[in-house]
């Protein structure tokens, strides 16, 4: 954590119960205890860290809480259900924090982590070039601005916690992956990282079987909007009907890209090899993208779109 947190401060941010129970509740010395960093991968764990016992598909962190404390950890969020029967097993010095929903606590706990700081926030979602877009995004605004962007892909409930607890005072601004293969993911994701800037890469046939149609996936990608205010600005494809027909559910400042006529940020005269593809803007500028595939041309002028709603023209 590049901000300083405390046990005390866990504790006060999540409803939940501390382990071993003590009729005084926290010590001093266990409140003011420095949290020094969050993992959910017992692997990694240093000394002063808070390991969290995700439970996924095929694997439950739990199995690694002792393993965790023993190697540097000096506490542990888990679930009330297994706290219930190995809740008692560990020495004084080791703090469990036992709540309901241990990803629901964590996600809960980088709201509080990230409110702490001014840092502006840009959201990319989309069926398909998010981590492309993102990390053309961050190479921009890098030119002017210090940023953090997502590291790989970690755009999920799970990565996006991780990544917003590397947020420090020195970032001016983040450009954030966010993925989903459920209605009411990016909603969530939204509610955690508040971007004020959102992208819609495009829309295409992903996850359908818990979406059902297309129009379902344009709707689960359109929740990045429902959180963007007056104030706020959205990033979009003109070339995609379904990305532009989410465009009613927020106010914000709207600002197109594509090779759409109507498009703010319009790609002419593409010119396309095995290599990459060069293509210039309505007032002449060039760019190479030094990617194979034409479909690169969209990732880069999204990026474009974002840099100059910032300032960085080119």
């Amino acid at each position: 954590m590049k901000l300083p947190v405390t046990i005390g401060d866990v504790v006060d941010v999540l409803a939940c119960q501390i382990l071993p129970e003590k009729p005084e509740g926290l010590s001093d010395l266990t409140r003011y205890r420095r949290v020094t960093a969050v993992s959910s991968d017992s692997r990694n764990i240093q000394s002063g860290n808070l390991f969290v016992a995700i439970k996924g598909d095929s694997f439950d962190g739990h199995d690694f809480v002792a393993n965790a404390l023993s190697t540097g950890a000096s506490s542990a969020l888990v679930s009330a259900d297994w706290a219930k029967t190995n809740g008692t097993d560990f020495d004084s010095f080791s703090i469990l924090i036992v709540v309901e929903d241990v990803l629901e606590s964590f996600q809960d706990l980088a709201i509080w982590y990230r409110s702490r700081l001014d840092t502006k926030v840009i959201g990319i979602t989309g069926s398909s070039g998010k981590t492309t877009t993102k990390d053309m995004t961050a190479a921009i605004l890098s030119t002017r601005y210090n940023i953090l962007k997502t590291p790989g892909n970690l755009n999920s409930q799970l990565g996006l916690p991780q990544v917003l607890f590397q947020l420090d005072r020195i970032h001016d601004m983040a450009v954030l992956e966010l993925g989903m293969n459920h209605a009411g993911e990016i909603a969530r994701l939204t509610e955690i990282a508040r971007p004020s800037l959102g992208v819609i890469t495009n829309v295409g046939p992903v996850h359908l079987e818990h979406l059902r149609s297309i129009e379902g996936v344009a709707s689960a990608k359109g929740e990045l909007l429902d959180y963007l205010g007056e104030q706020d600005t959205v990033v979009l494809n003109a070339d995609d009907s379904y990305v532009m027909s989410q465009r009613p559910r927020t106010p914000a400042r709207l600002v197109t890209f594509g090779r759409n006529e109507n498009a703010n940020v319009r790609a002419k005269e593409v010119e396309s090899t095995f290599t990459g593809s060069v293509f210039s803007l309505e007032d002449g500028t060039e760019f190479q993208v030094n990617i194979p595939g034409e479909h690169q041309v969209m990732n880069a002028l999204a990026a474009i779109a974002v840099g100059q709603s910032f300032d960085v023209n080119h």
